[in-house]
């Protein structure tokens, strides 16, 4: 029997859905040259705020990476399965508008992430997966445009993207320490003041809709 269109497309969410929750992340080892393995005697400080220290540091070939740190009132354990469920990323990640389950292996999401006025939002694609040290737990991602389709009016592609959320047992008992690392790309050139706001408030943010998450359970 042929189902109705608006059925197959009831039908299709449903299993995309389904499989998301259903299959954990890939488990692998951290690339070579991911930025999550600079060390932090690399990031200079650029702002603390909330608890949250943020960093940046500079690549021989003039790219940049963004650091972030704080501590958590919240297992570790908590936190990861957090930050592992990427389908729910947009209930917690402020401007993350969708992140769309991409066909294909291994899993991979295709992302938009608004943009103040006049700017234009920003789309992307990730592979995320997990990797395992001695005393943490990392969920980080590579950069995945090579699965996306051409970008539509009005938005920018963004990549390469990478980077990884990183938890261990915190200084306080029962709490975690969460680093977060992302490559610092924009897509297109932005106003000086603008690039240091996104860089300064943006991991602050970040830690802000995270510790809310965490707030909610």
């Amino acid at each position: 029997m042929r189902l109705p269109g608006a059925a197959r497309a009831f039908v299709a969410a449903a299993f995309l859905a389904g499989r998301t929750a259903a299959e954990p992340i890939t488990e692998h080892p951290l690339p070579a040259e991911h930025p999550c393995l600079l060390e932090d005697e690399r990031f200079a400080r650029l702002h603390e705020e909330r608890g949250v220290w943020v960093g940046l540091a500079r690549q021989a070939d003039g790219s940049a990476v963004l650091r972030a740190r704080a501590a958590l009132a919240a297992s570790p354990a908590r936190v990861t399965s957090i930050l592992a469920d990427v389908a729910r990323w947009p209930s917690w990640i402020r401007g993350l508008r969708t992140l769309t389950l991409l066909p294909g292996d291994p899993p991979a999401f295709a992302a938009v992430f608004a943009a103040p006025w006049p700017l234009r939002d920003r789309a992307y694609a990730l592979l995320p997966a997990t990797a395992r040290g001695p005393a943490s737990t990392i969920v980080f991602w590579e950069d995945g445009s090579s699965r996306l389709e051409p970008a539509s009016a009005g938005r920018v592609r963004v990549a390469p993207v990478g980077g990884c959320f990183a938890v261990t047992p915190g200084p306080a008992e029962g709490g975690a320490t969460l680093v977060y690392t992302e490559r610092d790309v924009f897509g297109e050139s932005l106003p000086g003041w603008m690039r240091s706001a996104a860089r300064t408030r943006g991991p602050v943010r970040l830690v802000d809709g995270l510790r809310a998450r965490l707030g909610e359970n």
